[in-house]
């Protein structure tokens, strides 16, 4: 899709499709990119017909309500927008999320919009220039701004906004943003689990299609308690999954735990050897472009077999890690909140079962209890991340990198240090950041991703949790694990330690994909833009081939070098 609207024509020229336009005259016209995960509800809601599509159903709620208080009926990464002919208004609204994302620029006299940022490089004659302080970031391993891209000139549009443009000015209005909610108070653990399993059903439902899908399966509560919802939600129904094995590297080799989750529930699982998909690989499915993930060259092969087995939307469980894991102690919540007897019992219980300690020591669970409250005083005073630049940085650029780190200073925000970090990590652009990668790799083999955990309302529970919901005694992920049990294997909801997949990615970069990330690293793009020092960038690569560091932040830049190379 792509919009010009010029400075002197009254109406904006939708190119590449058609704007839909109702039957009967209204002078609106829409289009929409992604899906409404709560149609059928809002359908039933207001009576409309069941075979009503997604732009009737936009068409009404606009007409019956506006566009603000309509975006904020809508569930799912659905974005859209409606020219009003008779205002001569264009009304452009983002998903909550971001998982549809809009881009926007303004060039040659025109306001251009578009669905993909490519589209807006190759066909308007906007010139691909590389935005500094975006560049910085990645080579820094920081965010860039909400709003930003990697091009100079061209933008995002924030998620959670409705933009008003008129021929002479325009509004932004924000509909959404993700807040830190009052804490939920319940009475027990199984109340807590019981309330996120009946959420997690609901967003299953609406999220995952009857047919030509597929789940794709780990040995962490994440995946797989998207695959207990739906099993639970759909008791007849075969479920396709998907699951990567590594019998080459034991310390990653997932299956065990995917296989039993599998026959538990009764999925029809297609393993993958991931141990042969190691990152830079050459003659992979992703041979030809350029490296957008860590680990493109097994979600390649993931997409390529969902293809050839018709499935055309991959279910995963992104955004779990942020909303109910990544091991946030709640012991410093515990402690402020004088909750002193429990934390003593939470901490004897991890001491005695040496949890996460070996050996068992008392010092160690004191460690874990002052982080949070020492990372929380931190940034309050900092108010940023405490990002050091890297080594390989030009120093031409320390005036940027200094501009990049401060914008991405946390916000300011009091409260439990347990519950304020949470929040702070759900909020984090890198996370819509990364995911957007996956996305276009899987655009590239014709393939949907689709993320339940990612649903506003999973974000929104999460964010009114008590920190010991999330962490408790050692134990993290608590309440999935709660709501989970009986449903998933015990040794997939007993597992403490997600297994990671740390061991390919030495196995590439350590072994066998030496020479293409030399390659990277020799005439290398950045270097002749003023970024990157390739001498010093080599010398910490060799290191870390050595063995002397386990560091693998210089991978973002040669991921970028492989991007920018594809500019040309």
């Amino acid at each position: 899709m792509l919009i010009r609207w010029a400075t002197f024509s009254p109406d904006p020229v939708l190119l590449d499709t058609e704007w839909v336009t109702p039957s009967q005259p209204t002078g609106l016209s829409l289009w929409s990119i992604g899906y409404i995960a709560n149609r059928g509800e809002l359908i039933h809601r207001y009576g409309l017909s069941r075979q009503s599509s997604t732009l009737d159903l936009l068409l009404f709620l606009f007409q019956k309500m506006g566009a603000a208080a309509s975006a904020r009926l809508v569930t799912g990464p659905c974005s859209w927008i409606v020219w009003d002919s008779a205002q001569k208004l264009l009304f452009v609204v983002s998903d909550r999320m971001g998982l549809a994302p809009l881009y926007h620029a303004q060039f040659a006299g025109c306001l251009w919009i578009a669905d993909d940022e490519d589209v807006l490089l190759t066909k308007t004659g906007i010139p691909r220039q590389a935005n500094p302080s975006a560049i910085v970031a990645k080579i820094v391993s920081l965010s860039m701004l909400e709003d930003e891209t990697i091009y100079q000139g061209i933008y995002k549009l924030t998620p959670g906004t409705v933009w008003t443009c008129a021929s002479n000015h325009s509004s932004r209005l924000t509909y959404w943003r993700a807040k830190l909610q009052p804490v939920l108070h319940l009475k027990s653990n199984q109340e807590y689990a019981e309330a996120l399993r009946a959420l997690l059903i609901q967003v299953v439902d609406e999220h995952v299609p009857r047919e030509q899908f597929a789940l794709t399966l780990s040995s962490g509560m994440d995946s797989s308690s998207l695959a207990g919802a739906l099993r639970l939600l759909r008791p007849n129904d075969r479920i396709p999954s998907l699951g990567w094995s590594m019998p080459e590297l034991p310390d990653g080799n997932e299956k065990e735990w995917i296989l039993a989750t599998s026959q538990k529930l009764d999925l029809d699982l297609t393993e993958l050897r991931a141990d042969q998909l190691w990152p830079l690989k050459p003659s992979s499915p992703c041979e030809e472009l350029p490296q957008m993930t860590a680990y493109q060259e097994i979600w390649g092969v993931a997409c390529s077999e969902a293809r050839k087995k018709g499935i055309r939307v991959l279910i995963t469980g992104a955004m779990g890690d942020q909303c109910f894991g990544n091991f946030i102690c709640s012991y410093s919540d515990l402690l402020l909140s004088l909750r002193w007897i429990e934390l003593g019992q939470q901490i004897r219980h991890e001491w005695v079962q040496g949890y996460y300690i070996r050996p068992p020591d008392w010092k160690t669970p004191l460690r874990r209890s002052l982080r949070p409250l020492k990372q929380y005083i931190e940034n309050l005073l900092l108010h940023r991340k405490q990002v050091a630049p890297a080594s390989w940085l030009h120093p031409s650029q320390q005036v940027v990198y200094e501009r990049v780190r401060y914008a991405n200073r946390r916000p300011f925000k009091l409260g439990l240090p347990a519950r304020v970090m949470r929040w702070w990590q759900i909020i984090d652009p890198e996370n819509l950041q990364n995911i957007l990668q996956f996305h276009k790799l899987a655009q590239k083999f014709g393939i949907e991703m689709r993320h339940p955990l990612w649903d506003h309302r999973i974000l929104e529970f999460a964010l009114q949790l008590p920190a010991e919901q999330t962490y408790q005694a050692g134990t993290h992920k608590i309440i999935l694990r709660n709501a989970m049990c009986g449903v998933l294997p015990d040794m997939v909801v007993e597992l403490r330690n997600k297994i990671s997949m740390f061991s390919l990615f030495h196995r590439g970069l350590r072994e066998r994909s030496i020479e293409q990330a030399m390659v990277l690293m020799t005439n290398m793009r950045l270097a002749d833009m003023g970024y990157v020092l390739p001498s010093e960038l080599q010398a910490v690569y060799q290191r870390y081939v050595g063995g002397e560091t386990d560091d693998q932040n210089f991978f973002f830049t040669l991921m970028l070098e492989s991007q920018v190379r594809a500019w040309h």
